[in-house]
């Protein structure tokens, strides 16, 4: 194992890189951090003989999403400074859902929940999870 993260935070480090890849040039750092992650992926899933399920495919593509989401925030964040704090603040309540999403995906490996900040602030998102 490269990377020493438990499965979520190995999802959650293959969706931000995966987003880097899509938004910048090629950079061979990153392919090769994806190459580890999804080795790493791949032993644990081996390891722990998971088995998919539409459940498991739909909290991926959730967490996915508010990478994405998150990132834009960021570029928010950057391009119009007059509204840093409400991009932020938007930014943190989506943080709040990724975390939720991490933590069932740690559940569905029998990994534990290590994250504490789950809360959306009163961000009014229904997510089916």
């Amino acid at each position: 194992m490269e990377f020493n993260y438990p499965f979520a935070e190995l999802i959650g480090a293959l969706t931000v890189r995966q987003i880097k890849e899509v938004k910048k040039p090629r950079n061979e750092v990153l392919l090769d951090d994806i190459q580890k992650i999804s080795h790493d992926l791949d032993t644990l899933i081996k390891d722990k003989d998971l088995k998919l399920s539409a459940e498991f495919i739909r909290l991926v593509i959730y967490l996915a999403e508010m990478d994405c989401f998150i990132w834009a925030c960021q570029d928010q964040m950057d391009e119009h400074p007059d509204k840093y704090s409400e991009w932020l603040t938007l930014k943190h309540q989506i943080n709040g859902f990724r975390n939720q999403i991490k933590g069932k995906i740690a559940e569905y490996v029998g990994d534990s929940n290590t994250h504490t900040n789950n809360s959306s602030d009163g961000l009014k998102w229904e997510l089916s999870i």
